[in-house]
């Protein structure tokens, strides 16, 4: 083999291998970003549920309320 033939193959396995680097760290990036979309969605989901709660607390109370003005006024 000459010079030339090593370097360049050399050149090329250099390339390869940034390019594996690189691809590697992409799909680590796109990973990492899906698991902070799923991180929101769940966050999103806990506040809904905690504001129908909310919602039932507050229609509970009111209804609570009218028996109790219902029974006074009797």
């Amino acid at each position: 083999m000459t010079i030339t033939t090593t370097a360049s193959m050399a050149k090329k396995k250099k390339k390869k291998k940034k390019k594996k680097k690189k691809k590697k760290k992409k799909k680590k990036k796109k990973k990492k970003k899906e698991e902070e979309e799923e991180e929101e969605e769940e966050e999103k989901v806990e506040e809904e549920k905690e504001d129908e709660e909310e919602e039932e607390e507050v229609q509970t109370k009111n209804e609570e309320e009218k028996k109790k003005k219902k029974k006074m006024k009797k």
